[in-house]
C-alpha cells in the first residue's frame, strides 16, 4: 500500500502540493464492515436452510450478534465521516 502512495507522490505530471496520505484505520474499518456484512448474509442463508431446533437457536444468536456488530461499525464509519456511510 505504501509503495503505491510513494509512486503517486513521485509522478511529476500530477505535482501534488501535499503528499497523498492513506488512512489505514479507515480502510481497516471498511474491511471489517464488508467482512461482517458477508458473514451476516451467510448466517441468514444458513438459518433459512436449518431444520435442527438447537442449531436454529445458535443461528439466531449469531445473527443477533453480527447485526449488533454491523450497527456498531456503521456508527463508527459515520463518526469518522466515511463517505459511503
Amino acid at each position: 500500500m505504501e509503495g503505491i502512495v510513494n509512486l503517486i507522490n513521485r509522478l511529476p505530471m500530477l505535482k501534488f502540493k501535499e503528499k497523498v496520505v492513506i488512512d489505514t484505520k479507515k480502510i481497516e474499518l471498511m474491511q471489517h464492515i464488508k467482512e461482517t456484512h458477508t458473514r451476516l448474509k451467510a448466517m441468514r442463508s444458513a438459518f433459512e436452510c436449518e431444520t435442527n431446533f438447537d442449531l436454529i437457536e445458535v443461528y439466531i444468536l449469531e445473527i443477533d450478534a453480527l447485526e449488533r456488530k454491523y450497527s456498531y461499525l456503521i456508527k463508527q464509519a459515520k463518526n469518522q465521516h466515511i463517505a459511503a456511510f
